[in-house]
Formats: structure tokens, C-alpha cells, sequence
């Protein structure tokens, strides 16, 4: 299960939006909010569904990057072998 920490850096005056837009996709979720940067998390069944949520968090309108701080992907590594 995918497991990621990501800075969503927001444009000027868009953060609380931002941060309302994050928690509407599922699997991802705010952790925390600081001036323009936004502290996400995400939990996936899979890679494609990590994908699925950062496509959908850079097409928020505001964002100006998502940039990954931490990503555990070994249950994943431990299916496939």
C-alpha cells in the first residue's frame, strides 16, 4: 500500500480552497497548513491509484506545485515477489 507525504505549494489566496479540494479526493487528505504550503498525505491500494491522486491534486486550480517529501511503496515490492 502506497504510502506518500507531499508540499502542495498553493498560488496566493488559494490555500483554504486548496486544502477543501485535497480533502474531497480520496485517498488523499491535509495534514497540516502553513502560509502557502499544505502538508498532504495519501494512502493507495496501488501505484496506478497514487498516480490517479497526483494528477488530480496538480489539476486543482491554484496549485502551483506537488512536490514528494516521502513515498513507502514495500508492500508493494513484498506482493510481487
Amino acid at each position: 500500500m502506497p504510502i506518500s507525504s507531499l508540499i502542495v505549494k498553493a498560488a496566493e489566496g488559494h490555500a483554504e480552497a486548496i486544502a477543501q479540494a485535497v480533502d474531497a479526493v480520496e485517498g488523499a487528505s491535509v495534514s497540516e497548513l502553513v502560509d502557502k504550503n499544505l502538508v498532504v498525505l495519501t494512502e493507495t491500494k496501488d501505484e496506478k491509484e497514487d498516480r490517479r491522486i497526483w494528477d488530480a491534486l496538480n489539476a486543482i486550480e491554484g496549485v502551483v506545485s506537488v512536490e514528494l517529501v516521502y513515498h513507502n511503496f514495500e508492500d508493494l515490492r513484498e506482493e510481487k515477489t
